[in-house]
């Protein structure tokens, strides 16, 4: 597996260049690097293709206060045409390629597995997420699946607010598919919260 002190290199040159970068001007400064192998769903499937999905938490302190970034990333041999170059952090030390999980539909399929996932987009422009459309079966709806990257103890208001609204049956609102929920250290202790939020994709809403 990728050791967690190479990658917090990889990460420190790579997370400046990204939109949702939070201390913008800052030189990052990696003091805890997490990593966990992907389990349960099409991981093992996955892995068996030569693909590993990597759960990746990032604490930066460039300055007084720690920033958490979730960073989920894939694993591979070899590098696709597809993957975009900002979704490349580059090789670890074993010569494997990591790049950024949202660019890659298998990652977004093992997060909803029940979902019939095919061709996913990413968008551009989001400042403190990424948010990733994802073509679903006709008579299902597409989805889109927000990663929330800079991460913040206790639940999302927006998912909540979701959430209520989907139970309530408001008309014309975006329908809750599904959300991750998971923990993360800082500071010493260890906090919860929303991963990702995933909900019905309305063209124009």
């Amino acid at each position: 597996m990728t050791d967690p002190a190479d990658l917090a290199g990889l990460l420190a040159a790579w997370l400046p260049e990204r939109r949702w970068y939070a201390t913008k001007n800052l030189t990052p400064r990696i003091e805890q690097v997490v990593v966990s192998p992907a389990t349960g769903g099409s991981a093992r499937a996955l892995a068996e293709r030569g693909l590993e999905i990597l759960e990746v938490f990032a604490t930066d302190r460039p300055a007084d206060a720690p920033v958490v970034y979730q960073v989920p990333l894939v694993r591979r041999s070899s590098l696709p045409d597809d993957v975009p170059p900002p979704a490349v952090l580059g090789r670890d030390k074993e010569g494997r390629w990591l790049t950024d999980a949202a660019f890659c539909p298998d990652y977004l399929r093992w997060l909803l597995p029940g979902a019939g996932i095919g061709a996913t987009r990413p968008l551009e422009g989001e400042q403190s997420n990424t948010s990733v459309i994802c073509e679903c079966p006709e008579g299902r709806g597409d989805l889109i699946v927000k990663l929330f990257r800079v991460l913040d103890e206790g639940s999302n208001p927006d998912v909540e607010l979701q959430d209520a609204l989907t139970r309530e049956g408001v008309p014309h609102v975006p329908r809750l598919e599904g959300s991750g929920w998971g923990g993360w250290s800082r500071g010493g202790r260890t906090e919860y919260g929303h991963l990702w939020v995933a909900s019905e994709f309305l063209d124009g809403a």
